[in-house]
C-alpha cells in the first residue's frame, strides 16, 4: 500500500491536531477538513497542509522510564515519518461506510501496521 498525497486545511487542522493524545492505531485520529478544488470544504480557506507533514510524536515526560506517556500529532515540514504517517490515506469504513483516515504506524523492527480511523466505529486494524 502506497501513501496518498493529499492536503487538508491548515487553518482548520491546527486546533484539531493539537488536542489529540493517544496511541497510534488504538485511538482514532480525527478527520480533518480537506482542500477540495483549492479551498477548504469547511471554511473556504486555501492554505493547504500536506498529509505527509503530519507525524506521530511520542511524548516522554521528564520522569519517563522508557515508554512514551502518550503520542501526539505534530506538523513538521521536513519530518522523517520515522513512526509512520497518521494521515497515510483516505478510506471508507467497512462497517458504516463513513469516510475514514488510514493511518500507518512503523515499529523499530521495520514492521508496519495500518488502521482505519472511523469517527463512528473507532479504530479498525487492516
Amino acid at each position: 500500500m502506497e501513501a496518498d498525497t493529499h492536503a487538508y486545511c491548515a487553518k482548520c487542522s491546527g486546533p484539531i491536531l493539537s488536542t489529540w493524545k493517544g496511541w497510534p492505531n488504538r485511538n482514532a485520529v480525527p478527520l480533518l477538513p480537506r482542500i477540495v478544488d483549492g479551498t477548504c470544504e469547511s471554511c473556504a480557506a486555501s492554505r493547504p497542509l500536506p498529509n505527509r507533514q503530519i507525524h506521530w510524536f511520542n511524548y516522554h515526560s521528564p520522569s519517563s522510564t522508557g515508554l512514551p506517556d502518550y503520542w501526539q500529532l505534530v506538523v513538521e515540514d521536513r519530518g522523517t515519518g520515522r513512526w509512520g504517517l497518521p494521515y497515510y490515506a483516505d478510506g471508507k469504513c467497512q462497517e458504516c461506510g463513513s469516510r475514514t483516515v488510514i493511518s500507518e504506524h512503523r515499529f523499530p523492527d521495520g514492521s508496519r501496521e495500518f488502521a482505519h480511523n472511523c469517527p463512528n466505529c473507532g479504530v479498525r486494524k487492516i
